[in-house]
């Protein structure tokens, strides 16, 4: 409610609470003093404000356009760095959270019918995203300003998420291929599902796709090392990226982690792929693939940076 009234002085405040933890406050003493104090947050009141962040976002709709870029910046660059499990769990502990996860989305009975309710139970346990465990806890504050993120991604101009592209697919990426962590997997997988949605978006709000037309945010997804997505994408989905003999530490996926198969991250990246497939049978990844090539070219060719100065100094 308060953001509605002050938009401009909360939106900025619930980003840098999230993002360190901490802020800087002016007040008004007992005795009409003025006095500044630090607030602290606690890392569950953090988790808390991320809540209320992402809600406010929602409010604010495509207004969130006047502090997007702000935000984007604090939940990518400026993060306090809080203790994760790393995961740091024991064979056994791994085991139970394997077992009870699977029970979670399966169905105690571990009855796989085709029956269309149970589908369809499945599909919002899945979306859920599931349980987290007592050891899982320290890292929803690192998947939340993720989904910070990813809301954003989904209210801002395409344009302006083109601008963030690289570091976006590079914490996706990087994300599904080197944590062990489940709640932050599961947002990144989230999030490369958004970056994808944010292409098709932009083609689909610029009118039909006829092949004379691209995507900004196309062409900066293919310049930001898109393949290396899309195979952690591929790897997650098969489990070709998680621990199998559970007892062996010398055969981690991950070396001195542990990682578990995660149903609900394999069902997000299998959503993702879907969106890259329905983009690459259109042919809009093949066109941003060509534009993004020949960007790379000119960028390193002495002739065409030549020509770009003479004409920007004819300009002025």
């Amino acid at each position: 409610a308060i953001s509605d009234v002050c938009p401009s002085e909360m939106m900025p405040l619930m980003g840098a609470l999230v993002a360190k933890g901490t802020v800087s406050m002016t007040v008004a003493a007992a005795s009409e003093s003025i006095i500044t104090t630090e607030v602290t947050l606690s890392q569950e009141q953090r988790i808390k404000a991320t809540e209320a962040l992402i809600f406010m976002i929602r409010r604010r709709g495509h207004g969130i356009f006047i502090h997007g870029p702000l935000l984007l910046d604090m939940m990518l660059f400026s993060p306090k760095q809080v203790q994760g499990s790393n995961g740091k769990v024991s064979s056994r502990h791994s085991h139970m959270i394997q077992s009870q996860t699977h029970s979670y989305f399966i169905g105690l009975d571990g009855d796989d019918s085709d029956n269309e309710v149970e589908i369809e139970e499945r599909k919002i346990r899945l979306n859920t995203g599931g349980p987290v465990f007592d050891t899982e806890e320290d890292d929803l504050l690192r998947s939340a300003t993720i989904s910070v993120v990813c809301e954003l991604i989904a209210a801002l101009n395409p344009a302006v998420i083109a601008t963030y592209c690289p570091i976006l697919v590079h914490l996706a990426t990087t994300a599904l291929r080197l944590e062990s962590s489940r709640p932050v997997r599961r947002a990144a997988a989230f999030l490369s599902s958004g970056i994808y949605a944010l292409v098709e978006k932009e083609i689909t709000e610029s009118g039909s796709w006829n092949g004379s037309t691209t995507s900004s945010m196309a062409v900066a997804l293919m310049s930001a090392d898109e393949e290396s997505l899309s195979n952690v994408l591929r790897q997650c989905v098969s489990s070709d990226d998680v621990d199998i003999k559970k007892n062996e530490m010398s055969n981690r996926a991950v070396k001195g982690k542990v990682r578990l198969v995660d149903p609900a991250t394999q069902s997000r990246c299998k959503e993702a792929l879907k969106i890259r497939r329905e983009l690459e049978d259109s042919g809009i990844l093949n066109a941003a693939k060509l534009i993004a090539a020949s960007l790379k070219r000119d960028a390193t060719n002495p002739v065409v940076q030549v020509v770009r100065r003479a004409l920007l100094q004819c300009s002025m």
